[in-house]
């Protein structure tokens, strides 16, 4: 009788112990904070910061080297499309500013290194040379800058990023195409042209869009070859 007692005390007490830690386990992970959604917000707000520095030194960029083009030019419309792009992108930098300033993101008083080098190769050029050569940084930037943009625009979480990005987008679109008449000007082939501007998503930009209709990718068939299907069988 004494054992059996004991041996039912000894099975509350486990069942006690176990019921107590099975407690203690759930009100440790009801206190953690949840990681997931958390690194989510992280990850969002990095990206956002992320953008805006990318466009303030690509805006900063883009007015340095045009502000380049202007003086050592040769041709007259490369000097009139670098005074557009500056005066444009100055004013994408202005819109941009009280943005980042939200986001605790000032100014940079120079280049990044990137930039830098590019503008001090863009020095050493004259002529007809420095023409082309713009044409051709002008027309590969404003591709990059047209498939970020176009990226921001859908899926940045910061309702003002998200504007900034798709209020930008029309002139850099512009720009492009505003490059590929000028790159034809000093010289520029069609095929180099449309190298630096096929990568471009959703077909904006100059040489990606088509006139007769028909989606980059698709291949007509030619008379002969339709002539030369075999007919379905009824």
């Amino acid at each position: 009788m004494k054992k059996t007692i004991s041996l039912t005390v000894q099975r509350n007490v486990v069942c006690a112990v176990a019921l107590l830690a099975a407690c203690t386990l759930l009100a440790d992970d009801k206190d953690q904070p949840k990681t997931g959604a958390g690194e989510s917000g992280l990850q969002s707000k990095d990206k956002t910061t992320m953008f805006i520095k990318e466009a303030m030194q690509g805006n900063a960029a883009e007015v340095a080297l045009a502000e380049v083009a202007e003086r050592k030019a040769q041709n007259a419309e490369v000097k009139q499309f670098a005074e557009h792009i500056r005066k444009d992108h100055t004013e994408a930098n202005q819109k941009l500013q009280p943005i980042a300033q939200k986001h605790g993101i000032s100014e940079s008083a120079s280049l990044d290194a990137k930039h830098q080098k590019t503008l001090d190769k863009f020095q050493q050029l004259s002529g007809d040379q420095f023409d082309q050569e713009y044409a051709k940084e002008m027309l590969k930037d404003h591709q990059k800058d047209i498939a970020k943009y176009q990226k921001v625009s859908k899926q940045a979480e910061d309702t003002e990023v998200k504007q900034y990005a798709q209020e930008t987008l029309p002139k850099l679109r512009e720009h492009l195409a505003h490059a590929e008449k000028v790159a034809k000007t000093v010289g520029i082939d069609q095929e180099t042209i449309s190298s630096f501007t096929k990568e471009i998503p959703e077909g904006v930009g100059g040489t990606s869009d088509r006139d007769d209709g028909s989606t980059t990718g698709e291949k007509k068939s030619s008379p002969k070859e339709e002539s030369n299907k075999t007919p379905p069988r009824l």
